[in-house]
């Protein structure tokens, strides 16, 4: 079965000294639908990797200069290996070697020769694994920007304020700096509520937070 749409936009970075092997793992992958990247060292890999922000990344554990090993422990410094796994292609499947594998960072393994259809299925779950965490992630960022933002006028909330002043206090105490508060109040707003109702008084509260929130000139402020 090939992969869906969305996985078949999915870049797979090949990582093998054996043209041979980074031969046959393409023409597989390719006719699945991946695009394909390749290089033949753990060096060229991590440049390849910064340059192509790879989905995945299938790296052979043996290598001559920088092995699998070595390479998936430089893979993980760089922010963008975030949502990015590693699926060792390895000779090699002691318990030694794979303790060290998941031990580096790799998300799973297959072993040489290898079998098609485990391999197959592992790399359609990873890329799955890795795009439902950016999903969820990506949720959880927005559902935490809602419960402290304040739904009509889009400034913080009650819940944000009281947090961030106990940060900011406790960062000034620990500094022996002064933390200064201003403290804001709309004149005659129940008058002017009453009398222009209130879809006109939200709109007011709404013009009021966009000129404070202009004027703010410093991210701490």
């Amino acid at each position: 079965m090939k992969a869906d749409a969305q996985e078949s936009q999915s870049l797979v970075l090949i990582v093998d000294d054996e043209p041979f092997i980074r031969l046959i793992l393409r023409h597989f992958l390719e006719r699945e639908g991946y695009q394909i990247a390749e290089a033949q060292n753990g060096i060229e890999a991590i440049k390849v990797f910064k340059q192509l922000h790879p989905d995945i990344v299938l790296l052979d554990a043996i290598m001559p200069d920088m092995d699998g090993f070595e390479c998936c422990t430089q893979l993980q410094n760089f922010d963008c290996s975030k949502y990015t796994p590693v699926l060792m292609v390895t000779g090699l499947e002691d318990q030694e070697s794979v303790d060290r594998a998941f031990e580096v960072g790799a998300m799973d393994y297959v072993t040489k020769p290898v079998h098609w259809a485990v391999l197959r299925q592992r790399v359609k779950r990873l890329i799955q694994q890795s795009q439902l965490q950016q999903k969820l992630e990506a949720v959880n960022v927005e559902l935490q920007r809602l419960a402290t933002i304040d739904g009509l006028t889009q400034v913080a909330n009650r819940r944000r304020f009281e947090e961030y002043f106990n940060q900011e206090w406790q960062r000034m105490k620990r500094d022996k700096r002064p933390l200064s508060l201003i403290l804001c109040d709309v004149d005659f707003f129940k008058l002017y509520n009453d009398t222009y109702g209130h879809r006109l008084g939200d709109r007011c509260l709404q013009e009021i937070a966009k000129a404070i929130k202009d004027i703010i000139k410093r991210p701490g402020d």
